[in-house]
């Protein structure tokens, strides 16, 4: 059976994560590692060690932690998060625990961005020609159409199938081309394109998101009413009630979701359809 990966934003005991991330560790990351390596790296002895799993007393030093964590080959972001846990698991003072928790949330926040979950490049587009390119939801739009292959060899099938204006259609083309996104074929009898840059991800951290994600999400709705009525379209909204740590662990399977999907599009050998998959979690209190 396959073990579920498990990021490190989900557990609350460091010695936990540690027993896991070493028995999972063929299946999830590739590589073999032993309980026995693990006390080797960490220089004590495999009956410490056992110990250490069973007895809530029973602890690393910072440094044997800190050899545990180079041997298993963490992040700088999981080694923070690591010796956070480490704090608040040795801690006894109720006051510094809360402290910490507050620290130890903020780190695992940095874990739940889209960034650290798909290989999508941050854009390259001009500083000059950013707002062009993702101020207008109909620019990337476009993009993704010229993937397929039908819409290379004929572009005015994406300004019919989006109902787009003609001189509009031309001014989307201006900014693909000139930000060196699409290029077009030189010697073709008809207006032939090829996608240079397929993967674009704007940064969470650019103050255009806000703005970009309300166009598309507009842009999104109306298409839905459109195709309301196709079994392709499929929407789905709840309201719930649940405790903080279960939110974070729900961004956490959608990340994992994520993940999932972009292997599965990166085996796709002809792509023939455009879709969009869009996801939010909000607090209402």
């Amino acid at each position: 059976m396959k073990h579920k990966t498990r990021s490190i934003a989900d557990y609350d005991s460091y010695k936990v994560f540690l027993r896991d991330r070493i028995e999972q560790g063929r299946e999830i990351f590739g590589r073999t590692y032993s309980h026995r390596e693990l006390a080797d790296a960490c220089q004590v002895q495999t009956t410490y060690l056992s110990r250490f799993y069973r007895d809530s007393k029973t602890h690393l030093s910072a440094d044997q932690l800190y050899r545990a964590s180079r041997f298993l080959e963490l992040s700088a972001l999981e080694e923070e998060i690591l010796f956070k846990l480490y704090e608040i698991n040795r801690s006894t003072i109720p006051d510094r625990i809360t402290q910490l928790k507050s620290r130890l949330e903020r780190l695992k926040s940095r874990t739940l961005k889209t960034d650290s979950a798909i290989d999508a490049k941050k854009t390259q587009v001009s500083e000059q020609s950013l707002n062009r390119y993702y101020l207008d939801p109909y620019v990337s739009l476009v993009h993704m159409f010229f993937t397929i292959k039908k819409f290379q060899k004929n572009a005015s099938l994406i300004r019919d199938t989006l109902g787009i204006h003609e001189k509009h259609f031309a001014e989307i083309l201006k900014v693909l081309i000139d930000e060196g996104i699409i290029e077009k074929l030189v010697g073709s009898s008809v207006s032939e394109f090829r996608v240079r840059e397929k993967n674009l991800h704007l940064p969470a951290d650019s103050p255009l998101i806000g703005i970009v994600r309300s166009q598309m999400k507009a842009l999104s709705l109306g298409q839905f009413q459109r195709k309301k009525s196709d079994h392709r379209a499929y929407s789905f909204n709840v309201l719930f009630t649940a405790e903080p740590e279960i939110r974070s662990k729900i961004q956490n399977l959608f990340l994992e979701f994520l993940k999932q999907v972009e292997e599965m599009v990166k085996k796709t050998k002809e792509p023939s359809e455009v879709f969009q998959l869009s996801f939010d979690l909000l607090p209402w209190t």
